[in-house]
């Protein structure tokens, strides 16, 4: 949706729902061979994927948050002496 609101044109769009569309996808599948991937990766290796997944999370938000200020206050965003 952060995305939808940069483009101009209409085909511009389109990488923008391709992936929403692999990530459909890929969301899809990894619910529905769930219980594969548990006994693949083991109690270790699914506590490793949710810490990164909460680290890349937060990397999302940290930048959502640093965009919002950007919006609010266009000069914030440059680097000054």
């Amino acid at each position: 949706m952060v995305l939808m609101g940069q483009t101009k044109l209409w085909w511009q769009a389109i990488p923008v729902f391709t992936a929403i569309a692999l990530t459909s996808i890929a969301a899809y599948y990894t619910l529905a061979f769930g219980a594969r991937i548990e006994r693949v990766l083991g109690e270790t290796g699914i506590r490793i994927l949710m810490r990164l997944m909460g680290l890349v999370l937060a990397a999302m938000a940290v930048q959502f948050v640093l965009n919002g200020i950007s919006d609010i206050w266009p000069g914030s965003s440059r680097v000054r002496p």
